[in-house]
């Protein structure tokens, strides 16, 4: 048995007229997937949004994050600090520092301008009575970055020493 017929074709057991030409062979190698167009995701402009939001949150998150406050959010402090302590990981401007008392009045922590850029604050606070308090501040980063945050704090426990007669105690 020849395995070619008489133009030199494989000799199938079909006739030649179901036999695929040439041209069908490599169409059907290489599949239907590769010619038809996937159509884009309905979630795809959404995710794209997301992409996009977080590329452009990272250069103020990378460029510096709070790593230390010695007042947070929600605090409750028997006792006042004569300083508001704050350690960034990397040097910031600190543009803004105020203070708003439960009697609304607003403190300007900075009444002599910002300080230079660095990594730590220890900026001095008045004297706090028993009270609510929210400390506001803002800071901008070397690369154009900044952020800002509220911190609502209570004190509680506040003894004024300077009203008592100390002149029979000895010191």
């Amino acid at each position: 048995m020849n395995p070619l017929d008489a133009a030199g074709q494989p000799d199938l057991p079909f006739p030649a007229a179901v036999r695929p030409s040439r041209r069908q062979r490599p169409a059907a190698r290489r599949g239907v997937c590769r010619h038809r167009r996937k159509e884009a995701s309905p979630l795809m402009p959404i995710v794209r949004v997301l992409a996009t939001a977080t590329l452009v949150a990272l250069p103020a998150f990378a460029q510096s994050m709070v790593e230390f406050s010695n007042i947070e959010a929600g605090d409750v402090l028997d006792t006042a600090p004569h300083a508001f302590e704050i350690r960034f990981t990397h040097d910031v401007t600190l543009e803004q520092l105020q203070l708003k008392t439960d009697s609304d009045e607003v403190i300007d922590l900075l009444d002599s301008g910002a300080p230079p850029p660095q990594a730590v604050f220890a900026i001095p606070l008045p004297e706090l009575r028993d009270g609510d308090y929210v400390l506001s501040w803002r800071i901008s980063g070397t690369g154009g970055g900044g952020a800002s945050e509220d911190i609502d704090f209570i004190v509680v426990g506040f003894h004024d020493h300077s009203e008592h007669d100390h002149s029979d105690h000895e010191h």
